[in-house]
């Protein structure tokens, strides 16, 4: 069975903002979360067994306890961690945001030969990096 890439989680932010409104898969960045867990073409697992994983492992237990106020973690915690560490992943003021604002020379040449390529293979558009095909 063919498996899938992880996706790319900067700008996720953008991405399921712009995904959403195509049609994607889940209503929001939570119930994203939960879709690659228990795909059997991405991590093939299961919610259970992710959670019992975390669960086996007592610094989580407390993290997810400190976090949740929860003495048991469960998928929904799982799912509401992960898409809260993904709104943080953003890129301000890299080089590349700067030459999406208009700056043409934040980038170096080899950089916007990079990105060309990048775009000429048709699956990530700017600036939701994805064209929703995932």
């Amino acid at each position: 069975m063919a498996r899938r890439s992880d996706q790319f989680t900067y700008r996720v932010e953008l991405k399921f903002k712009f995904s959403a409104v195509l049609g994607c898969r889940a209503a929001d960045l939570q119930e994203q979360a939960g879709g690659p867990i228990a795909n059997p073409m991405e991590m093939g697992f299961t919610h259970d067994l992710a959670v019992g994983v975390l669960a086996s492992i007592p610094q989580y237990v407390q993290s997810f306890k400190d976090v949740y106020n929860v003495d048991k973690i469960t998928i929904n915690e799982v799912t509401d961690a992960i898409a809260e560490f993904e709104e943080t992943l953003v890129t301000p003021n890299a080089p590349f945001d700067q030459w999406l604002k208009g700056d043409k020379d934040a980038l170096t040449a080899e950089a916007k030969a990079g990105y060309k390529l990048f775009k000429d293979v048709g699956l990530h558009r700017v600036p939701q990096w994805s064209s929703s095909r995932w």
